[in-house]
């Protein structure tokens, strides 16, 4: 079968955002298998440049720049071999998709491969040409087709590689910008359901990026929804500070406020009001909250306790290594973070509070208990984290003191795992 009579009968697609396929008139090929390889990773960059080509030492230093090897002329020989062997063994015909040739190397231009990445590029360039041309209803429609397609960081499998890294942040600056693009069209519009919608997809893909979760929650809040902001407020506000150690911004705080706003309206009934502050789901165990709300009820529950004469304790729970140093930021110091709070929360009882001051440290208030308990506390933590904690070599320990008078802080309990 000659290359023309297969671009007549066929269709050759790849999809790059969120992950890597391919598939032929539809009909997924079978490359899984093979997805973290050097071969797929030759693939990938072959089809993603297509219509160009490349020195074969420009490809050897790409695939193998931290690999030593004593002939890497062969070693490159092999790896193309293998990347056509995988071509037909897919399910592809036998063609020649790869082009070598006085030592360049490229994919085969008779052979275009419809990509996710290039129809989003593609989509981008007319939306700016209708937008040029004052067709603001077309600019929109087109970005919003190109952010259908983006699924996902670009290969989200070969990020160490430098030319994803570098062409991934490019993209992602294009999807960022084609967001604010759309949601400031569909304002005008005043289509909030599709800026929220918009949104919530991109701050699943980047939940990191507080751009995108104030505009989905700015977005519930002109909808005039405030308990899901409310929720969304808080769910964001505890990520960033149990995962990140950030504090509200100011611009999120601003839209604390937008939401209070909302709750005292005279159609609202106190029974309504109510349902709204109330809790929702399961409510056992201590309450756990950001640092910023910890600070506002601790100065609060210290103006209450002056008047009742009830004893208030402060506790900090820092997690070390055996030798009394704070954890490296990694995925142990995270294990053993996730396994404190849930012994926190497991230990402690519904009145009493915590949160997490910074990674491997966390403030509790404890509310009408004596120093005695504190160490009955402790050690019911102590318990549950030797249950809860995997990684090995971690050292759980206590300081106390009274919140409610000057003292000195007393370490009172110290536990190894």
């Amino acid at each position: 079968m000659t290359g023309e009579i297969f671009m007549e009968d066929t269709a050759l697609a790849a999809a790059m955002f969120g992950g890597f396929s391919m598939q032929m008139n539809g009909k997924p090929l079978m490359l899984w298998q093979n997805r973290g390889s050097r071969v797929v990773g030759l693939l990938q960059f072959l089809i993603f440049y297509q219509g160009k080509s490349f020195h074969k030492e420009e490809l050897y230093d790409m695939l193998y720049s931290d690999d030593e090897c004593g002939d890497p002329s062969n070693t490159f020989r092999v790896t193309l071999h293998r990347l056509r062997k995988l071509l037909v063994s897919s399910g592809l015909p036998d063609e020649t998709y790869i082009t070598s040739k006085n030592g360049m190397c490229g994919w085969n231009g008779e052979i275009p491969v419809d990509t996710d990445v290039r129809r989003f590029e593609a989509l981008l360039d007319e939306a700016a040409a209708a937008a040029a041309a004052g067709d603001a209803e077309t600019a929109l429609n087109h970005r919003l087709d190109a952010l259908e397609l983006y699924k996902g960081e670009l290969l989200p499998n070969f990020l160490a590689e430098d030319w994803v890294a570098v062409e991934s942040a490019r993209l992602k600056n294009l999807y960022l910008g084609c967001i604010e693009d759309a949601a400031a069209a569909l304002r005008t519009a005043g289509d909030l359901e599709k800026i929220y919608a918009i949104s919530t997809t991109a701050s699943a893909i980047y939940p990191y990026d507080e751009s995108l979760h104030l505009m989905r929650i700015a977005a519930l809040i002109d909808l005039r929804r405030p308990r899901e902001a409310l929720a969304a407020f808080e769910s964001v506000t505890d990520t960033y500070y149990t995962e990140l150690g950030l504090k509200p911004s100011d611009q999120m705080i601003a839209l604390h406020a937008r939401i209070a706003e909302q709750i005292p309206d005279h159609d609202v009934s106190i029974d309504s009001v109510k349902k709204l502050l109330d809790e929702e789901g399961e409510t056992r165990g201590a309450f756990f909250c950001d640092y910023l709300t910890f600070t506002e009820s601790y100065r609060y529950v210290i103006r209450i306790v002056e008047r009742s004469g009830q004893s208030v304790y402060l506790m900090l729970c820092t997690l070390t290594d055996l030798s009394g140093r704070p954890l490296e930021e990694g995925d142990k110091l995270r294990a053993a973070s996730d396994a404190a709070s849930a012994s926190l929360k497991g230990a402690l009882r519904r009145g009493d509070m915590y949160t997490c001051l910074s990674p491997g440290r966390f403030l509790v208030l404890l509310i009408g208990i004596s120093q005695e308990n504190c160490s009955i506390v402790s050690t019911r933590v102590e318990r549950i984290f030797r249950e809860n904690c995997r990684p090995r070599g971690v050292r759980m320990r206590f300081k106390m003191i009274s919140a409610s008078g000057p003292s000195e802080g007393k370490t009172i309990g110290t536990v190894r795992w």
